[in-house]
Order: C-alpha cells, then structure tokens, then sequence
C-alpha cells in the first residue's frame, strides 16, 4: 500500500509538472522573434526558448504583446517572462547568467550622409530618433545629452530617418539590417558601436526557482551544440563566436 501511495504521488507530481505553461510574451523583432497576423511564427530567440522549455517540461505560450505592455505586464504578473529583455527592461524583472541575445547598438543615418564616425559629442545639440519604450536606449541618450525623438518602433524609426525629420537613430545592428532590407530603406551605421546589451527572457519574480533551472538548460545547450546550432541557421557566426565577443 505505501509503495502504491509513492506510485500514486510521483504520478500526480509529473503531471502537475508537465502541465505547466507559461505565458511568455514578446513583439516582432526579426530575426529573434518574427511574427506573422499577430502570431509568432519562428525566429532565433523563439527556437532557443522552445528547446529550453522542452527540455524542462514546460509548455510555452508565446503571446504578441506590445514591449512596454509585455514588460509591465511581467513585473506585474500577468505574464511570466517577456522575451529579449534586458536588465534595463524593468527594474522587477529576473534574468539569468546567460544570455540568449546579443545586441549591438549603433548610431544609424542615411545611406548618402557624410558623417563617417560616431562620436557622442556631435550629437549634442541634434535630435535623434529612438523607439519608444526601449528604457536602455533612453539611458544612453540622458548619459550623453542628447535631444531625443521618441518613434513608434524600429520600423517607424527608419521611416522618419528616410524622410530626414531626424539625421541619426540609435538602433540595434542585427534587427535593423532585416528591416532596411524589408522596407527598402538604404541606411548605415557608424563606427565604433555605442554599446552592446546581454538579452534573455526577463522573469516575475516569482520565477526565482525556474530562473536557476534556465540558466542550467542554457548551459547544456551550449555544451551540446545547440546554440551554435540555431546561430548559425540565422546569422553568420556561433553563438560561442558572438559570446566571446562581447
């Protein structure tokens, strides 16, 4: 009988377990998380999520919400991690040690501009164009003094830069050269870059326990190839490549 009750408990322990899903939110950001008619259809960051997850048992349910929504909405509980987050994100989220995501932030202008170099101080006194909500961008804009232009989102950043209501946006490196190809806008980056963000899925905090688990799945995933896998599938390098990098 008291093996029989054993049985009965580990049963009932698997199955709470493996029934689990978590509400994970996140918005269009080729090519780390791409979406098509509100729903989420592939990207790097999105097959990373997934094999963490299958490999702990957990089940996933990716919603297309937008950013300052999705984070505020993590902190407040309604979901339970948003994805591609940074430790700027929101100050109640949790992130791991290691990182899914990086993000080279550069200081873009327009195909035929003659700015070569990127140098902080010349954008004093200039507006610049920066997606809204993306509070580690309006970090570094407040550090150097810059005058900002808050924009809808990447899209609508490349948009304004194309019809000259600014000369520069600070944009990430890899998302915008999916974009400019997208909407046909021809722009550059300029050199050095201005900074480079660690991204992960940000956690409630209720999610201390399930953070460890991540961060040991991501390791593993590491080790046996996988990350370099998916990396490789997306962009021209691995992710061991990129990691010891940055």
């Amino acid at each position: 009988m008291k093996h029989y009750l054993l049985l009965l408990f580990s049963l009932l322990y698997l199955s709470h377990t493996s029934a689990q899903e978590l509400k994970v939110c996140g918005i269009h950001w080729p090519p780390f998380s791409v979406v098509k008619n509100q729903s989420f259809v592939g990207g790097s960051s999105l097959e990373i999520y997934a094999e963490a997850f299958r490999r702990l048992q957990i089940d996933i349910a990716p919603q297309v919400i937008p950013w300052q929504r999705c984070t505020r909405g993590v902190a407040e509980g309604v979901y339970d991690a948003v994805m591609d987050a940074g430790v700027s994100s929101h100050p109640l989220l949790l992130f791991g040690n290691i990182p899914t995501t990086f993000n080279p932030i550069a200081v873009f202008v327009r195909e035929d501009s003659t700015v070569q170099r990127y140098d902080s101080e010349m954008l004093k006194g200039q507006r610049i164009g920066i997606p809204r909500g993306y509070i580690g961008y309006l970090k570094i804009a407040n550090q150097h003094g810059w005058s900002i232009q808050e924009t809808a989102d990447e899209t609508n950043s490349l948009q304004m830069l194309k019809l000259k209501r600014f000369d520069y946006a600070l944009l990430d490196l890899t998302n915008t050269a999916h974009l400019s190809d997208e909407l046909n806008i021809q722009v550059k980056y300029l050199q050095p870059l201005v900074h480079t963000q660690k991204l992960s899925l940000g956690f409630n905090e209720k999610h201390l326990a399930l953070v460890k688990r991540f961060d040991e799945v991501m390791e593993g995933m590491i080790h046996d190839g996988f990350m370099d896998k998916i990396y490789h599938k997306y962009f021209s390098y691995g992710y061991r490549d990129i990691s010891q990098k940055y």
